[in-house]
């Protein structure tokens, strides 16, 4: 349940309190946790896991080191010091205004608590100097009795767009989502894209390396035909290369 606690967390926006953890939620924690690193291991996406009542990382993988150039014990050991580190100022003030979004529409929307989301965002870090942009996506992986996330994963990949100007939120298992409107300060309702069964086939062929012939060749169709397609295709899914196409296509499970 929650806690009136006067002691904030970094990692939780100003306007969330703390929470009471039971024992055995803590118990169960454990186990997801160990299961959580286990499966991630394997897939080697790389990741972090946030503990927000207790504001710390707990964990994170390998593969951060790769795409980051940042060394895994270093961000477990600096916590939220480390966006100080490597995020500008402006980033910073995002990366919490995308917490408190995502907490003031949780506490205003009481049916959509305690259930499996998703969060995506762009935003820039600075390394070596440089400043690079990532997609980061967040998913509940324990929420408390209230409903409220409690336990996250972060997964950092390469963005799909260059826009650092949208957060998007949306629940398992349904088609509509709320992308949130940065000039009205609105959430907007939107629906995943439908793909045909064409596109479908031309992104897997894609995703195995095969060319523009070489689909075409297997689809007995044109190459004008797949590259019109393709052309549809990323108009459809707000891309601008066949690579963005298939990592937004795999995020939205539409192949």
């Amino acid at each position: 349940m929650e806690s009136m606690a006067d002691n904030q967390g970094v990692f939780l926006p100003p306007s969330c309190k703390k929470w009471i953890i039971s024992d055995e939620t803590v118990r169960k924690a454990e186990m997801v946790i160990c299961t959580t690193k286990t499966l991630f291991q394997k897939i080697g996406r790389p990741f972090y896991l946030v503990d927000l009542n207790d504001d710390k990382v707990i964990y994170t993988s390998e593969g951060l080191n790769l795409i980051c150039g940042i060394k895994s014990d270093e961000m477990m050991a600096m916590g939220h010091d480390f966006f100080k580190k490597y995020a500008s100022e402006y980033n910073m003030k995002r990366h919490d205004w995308i917490g408190e979004e995502l907490f003031k529409y949780l506490h205003n929307n009481k049916d959509a608590r305690g259930k499996d989301f998703q969060v995506d965002f762009n935003a820039h870090l600075r390394i070596d100097g440089k400043e690079r942009l990532f997609r980061y996506t967040i998913f509940p992986v324990l929420f408390t009795d209230d409903g409220f996330p409690w336990l996250v994963m972060v997964m950092v990949s390469q963005p799909t767009n260059r826009s650092t100007r949208y957060i998007t939120i949306r629940w398992q298992g349904e088609r509509e989502y709320r992308m949130y409107d940065m000039d009205t300060y609105t959430w907007k309702k939107k629906e995943i894209p439908r793909l045909t069964e064409r596109e479908k086939d031309i992104l897997r062929l894609s995703s195995q390396g095969c060319t523009a012939q070489t689909i075409a060749d297997e689809m007995c169709i044109s190459v004008e035909s797949v590259k019109m397609c393709k052309h549809v295709l990323f108009k459809k899914l707000d891309v601008s290369n066949i690579t963005s196409a298939i990592v937004c296509c795999l995020n939205y499970n539409l192949i």
